[in-house]
């Protein structure tokens, strides 16, 4: 097959380019060696982290957002994915090693646990960029896995950090849809449960005040919607989804 495209090489580099990737679509075993090549790459980046000189440069953000994406991409092809929620996994196996989804699961894990304090965020900024562009708030499955991976491999004491970024997203989507913003609270809300096993500090009255400040936001598109139309259908969607809204919050702040 990619004998077939070589003449295509030399007259249109690009188009050859675009071409591979489509052509190793057509062969999935090779298209998966392909790809758990790529992350065993990642991962030996990753764990170099631990006495190299790379410990300082891989956290800074243009390396955060080529690396964490890539796994991203490569989990969401997983499947069963609460099955294997929990602390971070042992990275021999051979299972594992042969199935991409899992593979990069178990990168993204390693290269949570060793983050700090001061590059703990340029971890997790990547995490919603890579949640909005591929539109996965909603339905949020993935959105609440990828979460659950990163409160349980971080260290306890950071889980404030991970709050804090949720509520800011928030703020950030405050104008999106109301599914994709009660899409935002529900893993908000798994965050918070696995965090309360600890303890998440001042951030509880930040979380309140924003949660209360959303919910004073939706009730008022609410009766916006119902005191500038007549009933008719698309109102009445948009009455529903802001309750779903207000319900994803009150049942946060009951947590």
């Amino acid at each position: 097959m990619l004998l077939a495209l070589l003449p295509v090489s030399k007259a249109n580099p690009q188009a050859f380019c675009r071409s591979v990737p489509s052509a190793f679509e057509h062969v999935p075993a090779f298209y998966a060696r392909i790809r758990i090549a790529g992350i065993r790459g990642i991962q030996g980046v990753v764990r170099k982290t631990v006495n190299d000189e790379l410990r300082a440069t891989i956290w800074e953000p243009q390396h955060m957002d080529k690396i964490v994406p890539s796994l991203l991409y490569n989990m969401q092809k997983t499947e069963d994915a609460d099955s294997r929620i929990g602390p971070p996994s042992s990275p021999t196996g051979g299972d594992k090693e042969e199935n991409p989804a899992a593979l990069a699961e178990n990168c993204f894990r390693e290269l949570l646990a060793r983050a700090t304090y001061g590059n703990m965020n340029n971890a997790v900024k990547p995490v919603f960029a890579h949640l909005d562009h591929h539109k996965l708030w909603d339905p949020n499955e993935f959105a609440v896995h990828c979460f659950k991976i990163i409160m349980y491999s971080i260290q306890a004491q950071y889980s404030h950090h991970v709050i804090q970024e949720i509520l800011g997203h928030l703020d950030f989507c405050k104008r999106d849809s109301p599914r994709v913003r009660a899409g935002i609270i529900q893993v908000l809300l798994e965050t918070i449960a696995i965090a309360a096993k600890g303890s998440i500090g001042p951030t509880v009255l930040e979380v309140f005040n924003t949660l209360l400040k959303h919910l004073s936001l939706s009730v008022d598109v609410e009766l916006g919607a119902k005191s500038g139309s007549s009933g008719n259908i698309d109102t009445r969607s948009k009455e529903c989804e802001e309750k779903m809204v207000q319900n994803a919050i009150i049942q946060t702040i009951g947590e």
